[in-house]
């Protein structure tokens, strides 16, 4: 959509969702009492859900392999080169694109 990223679409899509309950509420499609019920469910789910939820993403998109994956996708970055004096470099070339290679000697 537009050359946007992904995070740009979700970004969009949280701003056109606001501006929709907003319109909802104000054109009197929610009454008090609906709202509040929802609000006070939607509390006593969204701070456990959340603290899960980040946990959960916070563990798989940190991962070396996403890091590098994530950089070696980016546009602008035409190859990146992994050290081979590292721990586990053979398993993490394995886990990325065709773009990361090992170095022939370590790094200095």
């Amino acid at each position: 959509m537009l050359g946007m990223t992904d995070q740009q679409k979700l970004d969009l899509l949280r701003q056109v969702l606001m501006a929709l309950g907003s319109v909802a509420t104000a054109l009197g499609f929610f009454s008090a009492e609906v709202v509040s019920g929802f609000i006070n469910t939607v509390m006593q789910v969204a701070g456990p859900a959340m603290m899960i939820i980040g946990l959960v993403w916070g563990m798989f998109a940190n991962r070396q392999s996403a890091l590098v994956t994530a950089v070696a996708n980016m546009a602008e970055v035409k190859t990146v080169t992994l050290n081979p004096g590292e721990t586990g470099t053979r398993a993490l070339n394995a886990a990325t694109p065709e773009n990361v290679t090992i170095a022939s000697t370590p790094a200095k």
